[in-house]
């Protein structure tokens, strides 16, 4: 057995908490905008960074709850909306990450036609959008394996198969059995 419900749950569990601090952060971040506070230590990347983290961070925690569920009713069914769930999560996670890597690769632009919004001589970003560029790339790894074991971790189906070949239907129960219920 390559991964078990421990990894599952642990990989879902760290997911869950990184996801909720990257949307603390990137709320606190589109708050001051709104506010109209002056944006000190960004570019003109980081406002469409900070509103896709909000989306990617509410779809990405919502996968990870899935992915609880599948650790408690533990069936092949339940695995495959977590998977599926989280792959659309993790695509989500790539386009924040592409934001995340141009964020980065701007810097904190000094000479911009707007008014420059850098504070100190190395032209270095601002803590907050410093964290949520980096925490995308790193949630985007995370996410990544995450969706590796959930896939991979098997589940036991031989109570359902039982089931299934339990329902047969013999000469005997011919007559109280629809054609729906016999093989």
């Amino acid at each position: 057995m390559l991964f078990t419900k421990n990894a599952v749950i642990a990989l879902a569990a760290f997911n869950l908490v990184f996801y909720l601090i990257r949307a603390s952060v990137a709320g606190d971040m589109l708050n001051g905008s709104l506010d109209g506070a002056m944006s000190i230590g960004e570019n003109a990347a980081t406002p469409i960074l900070t509103q896709t983290t909000m989306i990617v961070t509410m779809i990405g925690g919502a996968s990870m709850l899935v992915g609880f569920i599948h650790v408690y009713e533990w069936n092949n069914e339940t695995r495959l909306v977590g998977t599926g769930i989280s792959v659309i999560a993790l695509m989500l996670a790539f386009l924040c990450m592409g934001y995340a890597f141009k964020v980065l690769a701007i810097g904190c632009n000094r000479h911009a036609q707007m008014a420059p919004t850098c504070t100190d001589s190395d032209n270095s970003l601002s803590e907050k959008t410093q964290f949520i560029a980096a925490g995308a790339i790193i949630q985007w790894v995370f996410h990544l394996l995450y969706v590796v074991v959930i896939y991979l971790t098997p589940v036991e189906t031989e109570g359902v198969v039982g089931a299934i070949v339990e329902a047969k239907c013999d000469s005997s129960e011919a007559e109280r059995c629809s054609a729906r219920e016999c093989f």
